[in-house]
């Protein structure tokens, strides 16, 4: 029995994505996933030999997130800025909306240097479950007082 390569083809556009934006972002999302595992794990290995520094560990996070994330965020404010000169409402970030965001960062920061510094008192396996543990609880807790509705795609 031999296969075409039509029905080869049209058998992987059934099983795959089909549009390669959504298998790009699953991708993304596998790199982040790999990059949380190297974290946790050096960070399991650092509290066994005594190292305690949670928010240098966490640093380099946040400075890719800050040159992934920022760079076309600021680039987007500055071309919109110098074209909002005419136009009233532009939908730049107002100054109630940025503390809302520093507060949500500020969460996120103290969040990270927890879980880090968990892994000095815990091992990694209960550290890690506990992680995980928030993903629930946040949709959960998002749901009751945010109204947030979700999928199973979600």
């Amino acid at each position: 029995m031999s296969l075409s390569c039509n029905e080869v083809c049209s058998c992987l556009r059934r099983v795959l994505p089909t549009d390669l934006r959504q298998l790009g972002l699953v991708g993304l999302g596998q790199l982040v996933s790999l990059l949380l595992v190297a974290t946790n794990a050096s960070s399991a290995v650092l509290a066994k030999r005594g190292l305690e520094a949670p928010m240098l560990q966490s640093f380099f996070n946040y400075l890719l997130l800050a040159l992934v994330y920022g760079t076309p965020m600021f680039y987007r404010f500055y071309t919109q800025r110098s074209a909002s000169i005419v136009r009233e409402n532009t939908g730049l970030v107002t100054p109630k909306l940025a503390t809302l965001f520093f507060l949500f960062a500020l969460a996120d920061v103290e969040a990270n240097f927890l879980i880090v510094k968990a892994y000095q008192y815990a091992s990694i396996t209960s550290v890690t479950l506990l992680d995980c543990f928030t993903i629930p609880c946040v949709v959960c807790l998002s749901f009751c007082f945010l109204g947030a509705r979700y999928g199973w795609s979600h």
